[in-house]
């Protein structure tokens, strides 16, 4: 008696003790599964923005030679008004445009919040914050600067504040986005 009690304990233990290892590994195994859709999420998220962010360079260096075109188009102060509906719906779309940018960024920092596997993601992890950094100075301490220098002298000449001054809606300081101590401008570029 004594020994089939002991028989059906040790048949109990081992069964949970199967139980218990086959739980482990249920959970081990959707542990795994979540990491790698984790993983894959990121890369996919990474990717996309990337390409996103790419394609907003070159419309952020097309916008940038249109506003140069423009501010010459408006160095005579008697011109200004011709040329000043144009340049307000202007920078409401490069302000859009800004916006983009750092959407996209938002994402990729979110991304690049881990490390991959592969050598070129993390290599574009590791290129689009100086980019990304300079293309906002830029737009903030010489782009909206510029316009805001040329609506000030401008009111200024006519005695009038007949125009009001360029307030971004989505930013109006130079960041340091890459944490270097350096908020790299124009003058890095």
């Amino acid at each position: 008696m004594k020994k089939s009690i002991k028989i059906i304990i040790a048949v109990i233990i081992s069964i949970l003790l199967v139980i218990g290892i086959f739980l482990l590994i249920m959970k081990l195994t959707e542990s795994t599964n979540k990491i790698n859709k984790e993983y894959e999420k990121d890369k996919m998220l990474l990717q996309a923005n990337y390409g996103d962010f790419n394609t907003y360079v070159v419309e952020y260096n097309e916008t940038r030679n249109q506003l140069a075109t423009l501010l010459e188009s408006s160095c005579y102060y008697e011109d200004f008004p011709l040329i000043s509906t144009e340049l307000e719906a202007f920078f409401k779309n490069y302000d859009e445009l800004i916006n983009k940018i750092m959407i996209s960024v938002t994402n990729m920092d979110k991304a690049c919040s881990r490390e991959f596997m592969e050598s070129e993601l993390n290599n574009m992890c590791d290129a689009y914050p100086l980019p990304y950094e300079k293309m906002i100075n830029i737009y903030v301490s010489s782009d909206i600067s510029a316009y805001n220098e040329l609506i000030t002298n401008y009111n200024i000449w006519t005695n009038k504040e007949e125009y009001p001054t360029f307030t971004s809606k989505y930013i109006n300081e130079i960041i340091d986005h890459n944490q270097d101590g350096i908020k790299a401008t124009l003058e890095e570029a």
